[in-house]
């Protein structure tokens, strides 16, 4: 879908001038705004708007060159309807639009003729002021001879050229010496008007140098109401400050002081609650320490049984009836650490390190791998063996730490 192409005729040369008239592109709307450049001209019925049908490369520069034609012809003067029925068919779609070709040379026209009219219109007024003129200089030149304006100047219809109708002034003798008078009156007028004009600036001047003094006692009073109003304003800023500096002092103090009082709260706070925390802990350390002293005579006490009764069986019989040196007296909390454990804490504390040496070559023999087959009997569960193999191991260490 496109523009129709048509041949580009530019010999419009007989209308041409050498510089711009009007903007054809902007008064006959080619560029579509809805768009932002050109578009089919057509209008859309079934779209109510204007066509948006683009146009293609050869129908757009043809359409170009001829809208840059006729920017250079006067249209005031100059009948252009051929191009404007050129430029229709450059932008009107073929598909749709072609048939409103006479449509957009008529509204083209309206368009042209309404933005022209004020031109025109000053035109004329100025030829009807240039008359006017003439006829003056006619008026006076018939006063000066005696004789009526109409045969110094012409009177014509719109059909009569001006040149058909003026008769030239020289043909009366006294010409010359009427246009002399006619020159001196002017000059005379003139200089009236000149010395008019000289009396009347100088009067201005006078004026305006009173009105120039007069204002420049009032700016005077402004400046000096203004000083006195910025000496006040300063005073009070001053103040102002003075007054700030102090709240600011004084809010600084407070904020000091509730900063102290809150680090006292604060201090206050930690010291009670670290003690508490010592409190807990001491009572802790204190609960644990007796449930510990508690568990050191019924571990004796069980091993001396075993010691006078014996305590052969099967494996799970001898884990349930040996007592295991842990806290909780099971073998399934039997490690390495929980064994130290036992025997740092469920030994007496009051003992000195003789007396705990003691207890832990007693606690060597009891433990002793040799030794534990001659009360337990032969003992082949291999987790049994690793379990008193790491209880020998840990009382054989803590000997040696204490020696």
């Amino acid at each position: 879908m496109g523009i129709r192409t048509a041949p580009f005729y530019g010999s419009f040369a007989d209308s041409y001038s050498t510089k711009k008239h009007w903007d054809p592109t902007a008064d006959l709307e080619i560029i579509n705004p809805a768009r932002g450049h050109m578009t089919c001209v057509g209008y859309a019925p079934s779209c109510r708007r204007r066509c948006q049908n683009p146009i293609n490369q050869a129908n757009r520069a043809s359409a170009h060159r001829l809208l840059e034609s006729l920017s250079y012809i006067d249209v005031s003067t100059t009948d252009i309807s051929a191009q404007l029925r050129q430029l229709a068919g450059l932008t009107l779609c073929v598909r749709y639009h072609q048939g409103q070709n006479e449509n957009m040379v008529r509204t083209w026209t309206k368009q042209i003729r309404a933005q022209k009219e004020p031109d025109m219109q000053e035109s004329i007024q100025e030829l009807q002021r240039l008359i006017r003129e003439a006829q003056l200089l006619a008026s006076k030149i018939s006063r000066s001879s005696g004789q009526s304006p109409r045969q110094h100047f012409p009177t014509f219809s719109e059909d009569e050229t001006f040149h058909t109708k003026w008769q030239e002034p020289e043909q009366s003798c006294h010409y010359q010496e009427r246009v002399k008078k006619m020159q001196e009156e002017e000059q005379r007028r003139k200089r009236q008007e000149e010395i008019q004009r000289k009396a009347r600036e100088e009067q201005n001047l006078r004026r305006k140098r009173e009105e120039e003094q007069r204002q420049q006692e009032r700016d005077e009073k402004e400046r000096q109401r203004k000083k006195r109003e910025e000496e006040e304003r300063q005073k009070k800023r001053e103040e102002e400050e003075i007054q700030r500096k102090k709240d600011e002092q004084e809010a600084r103090r407070e904020e000091a002081r509730e900063r102290e009082e809150r680090k006292e709260r604060i201090r206050l706070k930690g010291e009670q609650v670290r003690k508490e925390r010592e409190e807990k802990a001491r009572l802790q350390a204190e609960k644990e320490k007796q449930e510990w002293s508690k568990l050191w005579i019924p571990y004796v006490s069980r091993w001396e049984e075993i010691k006078k009764n014996g305590a052969k069986g099967t494996s799970e019989h001898l884990r349930a009836v040996i007592p295991w040196p842990v806290k909780s007296g099971d073998y399934k909390d039997v490690s390495d650490t929980s064994v130290e454990e036992f025997f740092k804490k469920a030994v007496p504390q009051d003992a000195n390190a003789a007396t705990k040496l003691q207890y832990m070559k007693a606690e060597c023999m009891k433990w002793h791998t040799d030794r534990v087959p001659r009360l337990f009997g032969v003992i082949e569960d291999e987790a049994l063996v690793r379990i008193f193999t790491t209880v020998a191991q840990v009382v054989v260490k803590m000997k040696q730490e204490l020696q």
